[in-house]
């Protein structure tokens, strides 16, 4: 008990919080208060679900970052200074990408694999979750390696394997008349020193790659999710059991047929070189026939080609999706909370995107965490801390617990700001720009398209609906879109955005611009259920960054409303009123279900069908 003290008076506020816990949890004990069995412990739900965790430290991409690493791990108790495990039943958990870019990726390796057994032994757990760079190191995709990298492996690397590769290299480029000091120094640059000992430690059966493979895409501890890119409702379906699992198949099922196509290549096998060699076979086997491939090399290539439409290498997939991270949180509210039901967890931790202050943000009223924030790159020296139902964020330039800022609402992809175009330029762009993305997106029963459009080197998104359907005496149809929008512009109240017909694959309908910058009533009214100064620090920086003042907006919420009375639309729900905050502007979207028969201007409901022109005259 002594010794405890002594440590006690000289910790810092956070140590002493810890020590008072084990002092009474001994005290209690030692008079038969309280036995041990009785303190809560952490529940393994599943093979990848925990819950009753304690304390859970979670950070962002390290990227080889191991001062940094190390330094984290110390500041927040969870390892002594010579990197042995003090956490006791915490959890630690890394959101991938451990390697690649930064300089020591080996020696991130060989601590968590270390601190993984520790802490199994002493109750806690390491959770590392598959980044797409530790997945890149898997299939042999090195680019990202930095020099240093490759040089900790030098001194295992075996000369006579690098011999051997060097007269191979010889044999099939020596079609290519490169004289030998030419072709020696392209070689060198190719497979730097420490190479193939590098690549055979990220195998399958190396002290890396077998550890990697082993590792989950996806973990929930206490209600959280933890996974590095993000997650489409379409990947959550499958749950965090069969996430991981498929994850895992799709993931062997690649090495598999890559390594019976790099048998042919007759070089060490990379990425770039099984993968130019399966489209090879395919263009060959369609061109030629059949017969002048392989059966079994030829279904090496298709089923490797295959994977790369699966799990691992997806846009979509969990270590690739940005959504979560950078879209505009009007477009992929509804896609969050879908993955947190079908996940049953509260919030979603995510890495992979940067955020671009450099320190851990919150976005959907707490419900995604962003914990990337440029470690290896220069940026902060964060962990995001989850201690019952409090999240928060670990400074190490402090050392001491912060608030976790929210960031804006638009999001940092196509939300860093509105383009301002006249409504004939952007009514051009909408009409004749080019579609290069479609995106399906949802909200309820209404579903539609994002569409992003350009035009002479300016980009724009719209919203394309297509519906057109009878709901009992109610029409809702995307005429009606534009119909609001030129009565909008005749009556002098710009509200409605810009929105066209126009026309794809077939089918008509209305596109109306997103205006990015805009943010609805859902997230003003989000951040209501703060409290004390995590509330009036919120509030202070949205209303600084958007210099906001709800009470100069109330002559443009009364015309609001009487638009809404002329239009015959009866409920306006929060998504649909959106204000401009850089601009001063209140905005209204969402009229495929107005002009109802019996409204006051019925007249309308014709004219928009036969789509409004530009010159039409209205006589109100």
């Amino acid at each position: 008990m002594n010794a405890t003290l002594t440590r006690f008076m000289s910790a810092r506020p956070q140590s002493k919080r810890r020590v008072i816990l084990t002092i009474t949890v001994v005290i209690l004990s030692t008079l038969g208060l309280v036995g041990m069995e009785g303190l809560s412990k952490p529940k393994q739900l599943s093979e990848w679900q925990w819950d009753g965790v304690q304390r859970v430290v979670a950070l962002g991409d390290v990227h080889g970052a191991i001062a940094t690493l190390r330094a984290l791990l110390i500041e927040t108790e969870l390892t002594d200074s010579d990197l042995n495990w003090i956490g006791g039943t915490d959890h630690l958990v890394l959101c991938g990408d451990l390697v690649d870019r930064g300089p020591h990726d080996r020696a991130v390796l060989d601590l968590l694999i270390e601190l993984q057994k520790q802490a199994r032994k002493r109750g806690g757990r390491v959770h590392a979750v598959l980044g797409n760079h530790d997945v890149m190191n898997l299939v042999r995709d090195f680019r990202y390696v930095s020099e240093q990298s490759y040089a900790d492996f030098a001194e295992d690397e075996d000369q006579k394997e690098r011999e051997r590769a060097w007269k191979q290299f010889k044999i099939v480029y020596a079609r290519d008349k490169v004289g030998e000091p030419d072709l020696r120094k392209a070689f060198e640059e190719r497979y730097p020193p420490g190479f193939f000992s590098r690549i055979k430690a990220f195998g399958p059966k190396g002290r890396y790659g077998s550890w990697l493979l082993g590792l989950p895409v996806v973990v929930k501890v206490n209600g959280v999710v933890f996974v590095h890119g993000g997650l489409t409702p379409e990947v959550a379906q499958r749950g965090i059991e069969g996430i991981n699992r498929e994850f895992s198949q799709s993931l062997r099922n690649f090495l598999d047929s890559a390594d019976a196509i790099a048998r042919i290549t007759k070089l060490p096998p990379q990425f770039s070189d099984y993968h130019s060699t399966a489209r090879w076979l395919v263009e060959r086997a369609e061109s030629e026939g059949q017969a002048s491939v392989p059966k079994a090399m030829l279904g090496a290539a298709q089923n490797l080609l295959a994977e790369l439409d699966d799990l691992p290498f997806s846009t979509n997939g969990p270590l690739w999706y940005r959504g979560n991270s950078l879209e505009n949180e009007r477009a992929e509210r509804e896609r969050v909370e879908k993955v947190l039901e079908l996940l049953d967890a509260r919030a979603m931790m995510v890495g992979h995107t940067i955020t671009k202050l450099r320190i851990p943000t919150t976005r959907f009223n707490r419900r995604v965490i962003r914990g990337d924030v440029g470690m290896a790159y220069g940026g902060g020296a964060f962990a995001v801390l989850f201690e019952g139902d409090s999240v928060s964020a670990f400074d190490l330039a402090r050392k001491e617990p912060t608030t976790l800022m929210a960031e804006a609402p638009p999001g940092e992809g196509w939300g860093r700001g509105y383009v301002h175009l006249s409504d004939p330029q952007m009514e051009e762009i909408l009409k004749d720009g080019q579609l290069v993305k479609r995106t399906p997106i949802t909200r309820g029963e209404q579903s539609g398209e994002i569409w992003e459009i350009t035009l002479d080197k300016t980009r724009l998104r719209g919203l394309f609906k297509d519906v057109e359907v009878s709901i009992g005496d109610q029409l809702w149809r995307y005429q009606h879109e534009v119909a609001a929008y030129l009565l909008d512009r005749r009556i002098n109240l710009n509200m409605v955005p810009v929105t066209v017909i126009r026309s794809v694959d077939g089918k008509e309908g209305s596109l109306r611009v997103l205006v990015e910058s805009a943010v609805d009533l859902v997230s003003i009214r989000s951040y209501e259920g703060l409290e004390g100064k995590e509330r009036e620090e919120t509030i202070a920086r949205i209303s600084e960054r958007y210099g906001l003042n709800l009470n100069e907006l109330k002559e443009q919420v009364y015309r609001a409303r009487l638009f809404d009375a002329l239009i015959g639309k009866r409920k306006r729900d929060d998504e649909d009123k959106l204000l401009v905050p850089i601009e001063g502007r209140v905005l209204l979207v969402d009229h495929e279900e107005a002009f109802p028969e019996g409204s006051a201007i019925d007249f309308m409901v014709p004219v928009a069908c036969n789509v409004l022109e530009a010159d039409l005259e209205l006589s109100l």
